[in-house]
């Protein structure tokens, strides 16, 4: 039949704001309410592991900033696998991750291993799984974002519920069977992987076209230096009596066969021709006069050059030729691999945009993601440590991390809908969270009863769920939806290194001075140098308009010049007013 062999066409599409995207979100959903649970959770298993390992605060925090820390530097390589199998493929693999290191660390007899198995393993596993999802909600979402992100984030609220279950399971079971009832749980997220269905959008077909078009403006032109023919970085020896010549020049052969049907001709055992793509670069035969051709004819073939050939034995014209030795064939093969590795290298760098560490607004968004990271796992991992140590009933202490989730839930939804109403831009609304997250935590010490420390985690969960929400949003109205990809895997990645120093920082504190106040200052402290950062966003923000300005006039006068006119004002001004339009 026609047409059989023909390759099925994806149907491309808008962002459909809805539809679909509704499951991505409740598969997030499901994601941070088991991710972010075990994570928010682990104050209660550190105490059991304490005991279990005789060892120190500072080693048991450990393994929860490891978690906590791979859970967000291995975003680039999650990165890398969304874009080389595919999100659905990706958010699989992670699950499975997940119940692999947990179903190991149920066998552990020694901490060290668990910083493998727990720390490292699930870590990962838990980046795969946020980073497939969250990708792909961008994907099916763009006004409604905001919304999106704050519903899949009240995922991570449901510890209200995980965290008393998590209890129980520690005094029926021990945390041996307490890892073992989490990895059946947590096999539950590779079905749930299947409903990760790719989206294929319209926006997609025009980034590539442009990029298309970027390259094609790159010429390749064949560079001649003495002695010496230049193509794609490597250089060949050429006959001085040869120069290089424009693309136009390629037909001109006065009848004789191009150099593209002479790479076959030659007789002698390893000698090839080389000669220019045609839609790159030629070389321009060189005549002489009918007096200097035969004297130049027998001087070449009395006297063979390397690096010339004579055409039809009578022509005045030749091309260039190498004979490849048996080290140049070495030397051949080395290169080949080395184009190899640089082919690898070249799709990493596709994969992982490092241009984005020039721009100073993505990195004002880095640095302070990075200090309020590295505070938020301060007070869940030292909580219920520190109400223990005031003597509160473990029942008490652990219902502290329940109503802390059923508040995050409440506060994101809310931060959610009053963010997209865009009354003022988002990263605003985070720099009220953090100072008032830093003021409630510099104020924790002063929480010695049940009471008071039900007050601190209210508010805390209440400003922490207005933030968390707004991360991806507010990079995305950063960077742009197109760079999303590769910036929130290359932001994930430092800001993972402030979640592994946090915890374990504030155990050593806590090591030293014997008590947990100093832990929750410093997350306090940290929190407030977030807040200061966003105020340098308008700076950044300006630079980059200037920047954008001096290309606009730059590229505006180019074109004049190559059109042979002057630069024209008015048209300027209107090119420049497209051009912040689009």
């Amino acid at each position: 039949m026609p047409g059989a062999n023909r390759a099925p066409t994806r149907r491309r599409v808008d962002p459909p704001e809805g539809g679909w995207g509704w499951i991505i979100v409740f598969y997030l959903f499901m994601i941070n309410v088991l991710t972010m649970g075990i994570l928010k959770s682990f104050g209660i298993l550190s105490i059991a592991l304490q005991e279990t390992f005789e060892a120190s605060m500072e080693q048991i925090s450990w393994i929860g900033s490891i978690m906590s820390c791979v859970r967000l530097t291995a975003g680039p390589v999650a990165a890398i696998f969304c874009a080389k199998i595919g999100e659905k493929q990706t958010g699989i693999l992670g699950g499975a991750m997940v119940s692999t290191g947990l179903f190991l660390s149920s066998f552990v007899e020694q901490i060290a291993f668990l910083y493998v198995s727990l720390g490292l393993l699930t870590g990962c596993g838990f980046a795969f799984l946020s980073q497939a999802a969250a990708l792909n909600t961008t994907r099916y979402f763009r006004r409604k974002l905001t919304t999106a992100c704050a519903i899949s984030r009240s995922g991570t609220g449901v510890t209200f519920a995980l965290a008393p279950f998590l209890q129980y399971l520690l005094n029926e079971y021990d945390w041996q069977g307490a890892f073992l009832i989490l990895c059946g749980l947590t096999l539950h997220l590779i079905p749930l992987g299947m409903l990760n269905r790719p989206i294929y959008l319209k926006q997609d077909v025009a980034d590539i076209h442009d990029r298309s078009q970027d390259h094609q403006k790159k010429p390749r032109a064949i560079e001649g230096t003495k002695g010496m023919l230049t193509e794609g970085g490597s250089q060949f020896p050429v006959s001085p009596l040869l120069k290089p010549a424009k693309a136009s020049a390629l037909p001109t052969w006065n009848g004789l066969e191009e150099p593209s049907t002479l790479l076959h001709d030659g007789k002698l055992a390893g000698e090839q021709n080389y000669c220019a793509p045609r839609e790159s670069a030629g070389l321009e035969p060189r005549k002489f006069s009918s007096s200097q051709e035969p004297a130049l004819l027998r001087q070449l073939h009395s006297n063979p050059q390397p690096g010339c050939k004579v055409l039809n034995g009578s022509s005045s014209q030749f091309v260039a030729t190498i004979t490849l030795t048996t080290e140049m064939k070495h030397k051949g093969f080395c290169r080949e691999f080395g184009d190899h590795l640089k082919s690898i290298s070249v799709d990493v760098k596709n994969l992982i945009d490092l241009s984005l560490l020039t721009n100073p607004v993505f990195i004002i968004y880095t640095l302070s993601t990075f200090f309020s990271q590295l505070a938020y796992f301060i007070p869940y991992f030292h909580l219920v440590a520190k109400a223990k140590a005031l003597g509160i009933e473990p029942f008490q202490a652990t219902l502290l991390i329940s109503v802390a989730g059923i508040v995050e839930i409440v506060a994101q939804l809310i931060s959610g809908y009053v963010a997209d109403r865009n009354l003022i831009k988002k990263y605003h609304y985070n720099k009220i969270y953090f100072l008032l997250c830093g003021a409630i935590n510099l104020l924790a010490p002063l929480a010695k009863t049940f009471p008071t420390l039900m007050a601190y985690m209210v508010f805390f969960a209440m400003f922490c769920g207005g933030y968390l929400t707004l991360l991806l949003p507010v990079l995305v109205d950063f960077i742009g939806n197109h760079r999303i990809q590769k910036g929130m895997g290359l932001s994930q990645f430092f800001v993972g290194i402030g979640t592994l120093i946090g915890p374990p920082a504030a155990g050593t504190l806590h090591d030293f001075t014997k008590n947990y106040d100093a832990s929750f200052q410093l997350a306090g402290t940290c929190y407030l140098v977030s807040f200061f950062i966003l105020f340098f966003v308008p700076l950044a923000e300006r630079k980059l308009s200037r920047e954008a300005d001096e290309r606009n006039e730059d590229d505006s006068n180019s074109m004049a010049q190559e059109d042979g006119l002057p630069p024209c004002p008015s048209m300027k001004k209107e090119y420049l007013q497209l051009e912040s339009m689009v």
